[in-house]
């Protein structure tokens, strides 16, 4: 190796360093400082110049760990996510690839993508209930229980409109308006069948106030608890 024979039994330089006392090692056969597994000396010159390589290396090693480590943590976290989302569909993907064993199911960053995957399937659960409001709004078909044969989709206030000690933006809020056919909503609100024709209400009996309050329940709102129950079923299954 360079100016100096090298001896990789015993990790040591077979002839003095050429400089000899002005390295600043005592040993002037010594190799490194006896740190070979960290430092290196190409040129077998100048003790000085391992040693600064040593400080170099190191750094370098640790920057190295501390990548893999966060991607390790990375890729936990998105495994619970995805495994979360997909009721375990994507576990048993990285199981048929042979990839699983990276995944650590009992760290904290699955655990805390987990969490992430229930928010994710919440918010997904409220997003596709206003989905729905959205698609009925302005939607009319023909009735003959309603002015000029045409019934119209309302818009249900979970709160009663008529409330006028609670804030507008509460009442009017997306959160508390379910737009149902006006015929549905009359079914689940006592003061919305008041106005339904006599011979209608003869037939058409309302329901009991606690079903009308469920089958009121905001879309968002019913939603987001059917996005949640599917989370934490499929947290449950693992």
């Amino acid at each position: 190796m360079g100016a100096r024979a090298y001896d990789p039994r015993t990790a040591r330089w077979l002839q003095r360093d050429p400089i000899d006392a002005a390295s600043g090692d005592p040993n002037l056969y010594r190799y490194c400082g006896n740190d070979s597994v960290n430092c290196v000396d190409p040129t077998g010159l100048k003790a000085m110049v391992a040693e600064i390589e040593c400080v170099e290396v190191a750094p370098a090693r640790k920057f190295s760990s501390d990548s893999n480590d966060w991607l390790d943590k990375l890729s936990n976290f998105f495994a619970g996510w995805g495994d979360t989302l997909t009721f375990g569909l994507t576990g048993k993907i990285r199981q048929g690839l042979g990839v699983d064993s990276v995944v650590d199911y009992n760290s904290s960053w699955y655990r805390s993508g987990e969490w992430t995957g229930l928010a994710h399937s919440t918010f997904m659960g409220a997003a596709g209930g206003v989905a729905r409001n959205s698609a009925l709004r302005g939607l009319r078909r023909p009735n003959s229980a309603f002015p000029r044969g045409t019934e119209f989709v309302e818009g249900s206030h979970w709160i009663p409109a008529r409330y006028h000690w609670i804030p507008t933006w509460i009442r009017n809020s997306s959160l508390n308006i379910k737009y149902m056919w006006a015929s549905e909503h009359a079914l689940c609100d006592p003061y919305r069948y008041r106005f339904m024709p006599r011979w209608w209400k003869r037939v058409n009996r309302p329901h009991p106030n606690w079903l009308g309050i469920v089958y009121r329940t905001p879309s968002s709102v019913s939603g987001a608890c059917g996005g949640a129950v599917y989370g934490g079923v499929s947290m449950s299954l693992r």
